[in-house]
């Protein structure tokens, strides 16, 4: 796409939210006449690389093939252009939510274990999925496909807003047919390491199957609240994904469904021909596993999920339009966010233009005595009572016995507690209905000795018919 002059349509740069290697990207707004106004995000090509050819035609190919697709989980690029103060910029649609890395971080500081409630980790896959098969299904102008692999699929790179939208973001290292600057220098990386596939990993020729390998990585992360790859070095994840077989998911969740497991397993195979063919055969199988589950997958429910999860920052919001503020006046003046919380950031970090070579921080593993991954909630929200959850896991043997002796004993205690207090109960009721001897002392206890029969005590008989006899 040929860039044109920006005078007739202006950006106000509102608030800077990252810089990359290439690229910096701000929040901004277009107005126009009749009171039209559109927050979008900018991003623009660093200055000291706007006279360079080759980054400047890395950025234009990034922007062409951005602005290529139109789809409801893809983020939409408005336009590109050149402009004297900006440089080189491409607009894009601006997103008010947050990436699913902030989620999974946000959802362990509630308390809640074992990734995103089920539902939801299968709506956002299911968005992904769409997303993704329609870029890898786009042809180009001449009708040839173009052949595009993401390449960077991550929790990074998945936006989801607060209306419950799925939005794969961030081309920036795409490879299709008919980009200019195809090459990857040799013995660098494109992509974040821990969610390449093996053959992205051994820098072999991709296709789809490299994205849904992506796509499983992170369905894994967030069905079981666990990084899949993780290493003390970057040499020693690659070796992982390269060498070793994923491990299962009921690994940590031992009543994991065991048709998810069957197609977290199948998108991870390290062979791509046994790997799904194509996003949308994994879309199929998720879909009808949620239907045969009774699970309810739907925007509507991911949307109320994040209003539960981000309820202080969404009734902010709220309070600033009752109070007649913009949504850009307000997030133009609302304290800086912090980058663990950033709401307003549509496009990921952008990538560095030799290829993002680093690493996300691993999930630190929770201690001993937690690590059950039972899906328990911080609160008495009806939401959260309503959600479909993974059932709780089994805990190690070591666990097992922590967790069970302190209850065995208790219900030992109280059981032998109640057992003794029957067993007075019942005897002080049977001596209540014995016979009294009324020859026996007031204040001596009664007898609880059967009475004598009659007719074995013989001595006694016979003095009975002596004194009956006439005297």
């Amino acid at each position: 796409m040929q860039a044109h002059a920006a005078q007739q349509q202006r950006y106000e740069r509102l608030r800077h939210l990252s810089t990359g290697g290439m690229a910096e990207v701000w929040l901004a707004r277009t107005t126009g006449i009749g009171g039209f106004e559109r927050l979008v995000v900018l991003k623009q090509i660093l200055g000291k690389l706007a006279t360079q050819e080759e980054f400047v035609q890395m950025f234009l190919d990034e922007a062409r093939i951005a602005a290529s697709l139109h789809h409801s989980n893809i983020v939409q690029v408005y336009d590109v252009g050149l402009d004297e103060t900006v440089g080189y910029f491409y607009a894009m649609e601006f997103l008010h939510g947050h990436d699913v890395r902030a989620l999974l971080r946000r959802a362990r500081e509630t308390g809640f274990r074992g990734g995103l409630p089920l539902e939801h980790a299968l709506t956002v896959a299911l968005g992904v999925c769409s997303g993704l098969h329609y870029a890898h299904e786009k042809v180009g102008s001449d009708g040839v496909p173009l052949g595009l692999v993401h390449r960077d699929v991550s929790p990074h790179n998945l936006f989801i807003t607060f209306d419950g939208g799925v939005k794969v973001i961030d081309f920036g290292i795409a490879k299709a047919r008919g980009r200019l600057t195809q090459g990857t220098a040799y013995g660098t990386l494109k992509g974040k390491f821990g969610y390449m596939s093996p053959e992205q990993c051994r820098g072999d020729q991709l296709d789809r199957r490299s994205d849904v390998f992506a796509i499983a990585v992170v369905l894994f992360e967030m069905t079981t609240g666990e990084r899949l790859y993780t290493g003390s070095s970057d040499y020693e994840i690659l070796r992982k994904i390269v060498e070793q077989d994923a491990p299962r998911p009921s690994r940590f969740d031992r009543r994991f469904p065991p048709e998810l497991e069957r197609i977290v397993l199948r998108g991870l195979d390290r062979d791509p021909r046994r790997r799904y063919g194509s996003a949308l055969e994994m879309q199929l199988d998720l879909d009808r596993f949620a239907r045969e589950l009774g699970v309810l997958s739907s925007p509507t429910a991911l949307a109320r999920y994040l209003a539960n999860l981000y309820r202080d920052e969404i009734e902010a919001w709220l309070g600033a339009q009752r109070a007649g503020i913009s949504l850009a006046a307000h997030l133009q003046t609302r304290d800086k966010i912090g980058d663990d919380d950033e709401p307003e950031v549509a496009p990921a970090e952008p990538p560095d233009p030799l290829g993002d070579t680093r690493l996300p921080a691993p999930v630190p593993p929770p201690p001993d005595d937690q690590k059950s991954l039972s899906r328990s909630r911080p609160g008495p929200s009806p939401e959260r009572r309503t959600e479909t959850m993974m059932p709780a896991s089994t805990p190690s043997p070591a666990q097992a016995r922590r967790s069970w002796l302190p209850w065995a004993l208790g219900a030992f205690l109280i059981g032998g507690g109640a057992a003794a207090g029957a067993w007075w109960w019942l005897r002080g009721r049977a001596e209540a209905h014995l016979p009294v001897d009324p020859s026996a002392p007031v204040d001596q206890p009664r007898s609880i000795a059967p009475p004598v029969d009659p007719v074995l005590d013989l001595p006694a008989e016979e003095r009975r018919r002596k004194k009956a006899l006439p005297k």
